[in-house]
């Protein structure tokens, strides 16, 4: 789902599936939006970035590599109690 999509979608009233598909994209448009403020946040404070979600790790991976930065992630996992 695009940007552009999600935008559109805010614009109507929509029938209730339609409705959860704009839910989700704008999930997504805020899950982007935090990773990118972290990302900024880690390079201004020369910071390491940390996550126990291995999705975000996953999306953070892709916007890194797509853009060239250098930042590393770990990945937190816990271990079964």
């Amino acid at each position: 789902m695009s940007l552009a999509e999600v935008r559109h979608m805010s614009c109507h009233k929509l029938d209730p599936e339609r409705a959860l598909a704009f839910e989700y994209g704008l999930m997504l448009v805020k899950t982007s939006a935090a990773l990118w403020y972290t990302i900024g946040l880690c390079q201004r404070l020369a910071l390491e970035a940390a996550t126990d979600s291995p999705a975000h790790d996953g999306l953070m991976q892709q916007i890194l590599a797509r853009d060239q930065l250098p930042l590393s992630i770990y990945l937190w996992r816990q271990e079964p109690v």
